[in-house]
């Protein structure tokens, strides 16, 4: 069963577990990887700093016309998401990122990271990171309806690799033809910690329709996040959501009201998306992604609002406000990011299953320690109910 994914994923990413070899000659032509779906970035610089890269990546949020901290606002005057309160004033909306884990090769000779004092200018280099962890932050001063509280930090992971032109995978599966190596960054999968619960996390899987950059929903006024796929303004489960769509939470405008509507997600629950109410990330000019998306959002060329990035500060500067403090706490990853290793096709299949068991609601299959041929671990049945945002609790 394992040996199977592994054949699965490695066709599907085009992803060989070995040390890049040097960059080769390509036949000239025209070299662009548009056609792969999750594309974000290729070009032949194999260093980028971490805010460039996480601009590539970045999402476009978009909020309810009856969002309570939007107020009257709309366009360029959104000021939503807000920068965290100790640090300086911005003059429009803020989002923070965080590369949580680089991965490279084992033994590679190559320095996947080089830090900087400001973690804006750290380097990743690409000659050495196969694959990433890498999630933005979106705070709000506070909530309401259902379990009202001051701070909100809303999370979504984005898991990353990065392919080389001149690999297999993409001389057979992309009509790009390059004089010389090209670094291309690809989105594999897309989760929106909706309220920091697993149970309810929305998951999507790339597949040729996703479109980039990621359109997020955002509750209204409890400010969970969805995945829009398609970045059409309505939530479709199964489609904008494409993992344990049973169990996902997807967007409900209408628990800001104080009701907490038990059951699946119903499109009554997820109000209509107007284009005035869109906040869009700082697109570097050579994103391959701002013409299409000039094309398909006419606002997208003046009219809306563009957040600033900025790294994720430790929670150590939070530590004179608890509530704010456990906020971070939860998802701050100490001296970010984690460098990884992995040796064989078996880690790599491993670090790209990691985070895809999701608690269920019903009876769960529960499996603890790391099976191997000699170990089968300790296995038995757990029934599972979350609780949920009545008070804000994490996932055990």
């Amino acid at each position: 069963m394992r040996i199977e994914r592994v054949g699965v994923f490695l066709m599907t990413i085009g992803l060989v577990w070995v040390a890049a070899p040097a960059a080769t000659a390509q036949t000239g032509g025209q070299c662009d990887f548009s056609d792969v779906p999750g594309v974000v970035w290729w070009g032949t610089e194999n260093q980028l700093t971490m805010n460039r890269l996480a601009s590539y990546l970045a999402p476009v949020y978009w909020f309810s016309p009856d969002e309570p901290l939007m107020g009257s606002t709309e366009g360029r005057t959104i000021m939503l998401p807000q920068a965290l309160p100790f640090e300086p004033a911005p003059d429009g909306p803020v989002v923070y990122y965080q590369f949580e884990e680089l991965v490279s090769a084992a033994n590679s000779e190559v320095t996947p990271y080089s830090r900087a004092p400001d973690q804006n200018n750290s380097i990743v280099d690409f000659e050495a990171v196969y694959s990433l962890r890498l999630s933005f932050f979106a705070y709000f001063e506070s909530e309401v309806g259902v379990g009202a509280h001051q701070h909100d930090i809303e999370a979504t992971e984005f898991k990353v690799v990065i392919l080389r032109s001149d690999g297999d995978y993409l001389r057979e599966n992309s009509a790009a033809q390059c004089a010389e190596r090209n670094y291309v960054v690809i989105v594999t999968r897309i989760t929106a910690k909706a309220h920091g619960i697993e149970w309810f996390w929305n998951v999507i899987d790339t597949d040729p329709d996703t479109r980039f950059p990621m359109f997020l929903f955002v509750e209204e006024g409890k400010h969970g996040l969805s995945t829009d796929k398609n970045s059409d303004g309505y939530f479709t489960p199964g489609y904008d959501v494409n993992r344990y769509t049973n169990d996902a939470w997807g967007v409900r405008d209408i628990i800001r009201g104080g009701t907490l509507f038990t059951g699946g997600y119903e499109s009554w629950m997820t109000k209509v998306r107007q284009p005035e109410h869109r906040v869009f990330p700082p697109l570097p000019d050579d994103s391959p992604l701002v013409p299409r998306l000039a094309r398909r959002q006419d606002y997208y060329t003046g009219g809306n609002a563009v957040y600033e990035l900025r790294p994720f500060p430790s929670a150590s500067l939070a530590e004179d406000d608890p509530g704010l403090y456990h906020f971070m706490h939860d998802k701050d990853v100490p001296n970010w990011p984690k460098l990884s290793e992995r040796s064989d096709v078996q880690g790599l299949v491993d670090w790209v299953e990691e985070g895809a068991a999701v608690k269920s609601l019903s009876i769960a299959f529960m499996l603890n320690g790391s099976p191997n041929p000699n170990n089968d671990g300790d296995i038995g049945f757990s029934f599972a109910f979350p609780l949920f945002i009545v008070k804000n609790m994490e996932a055990p």
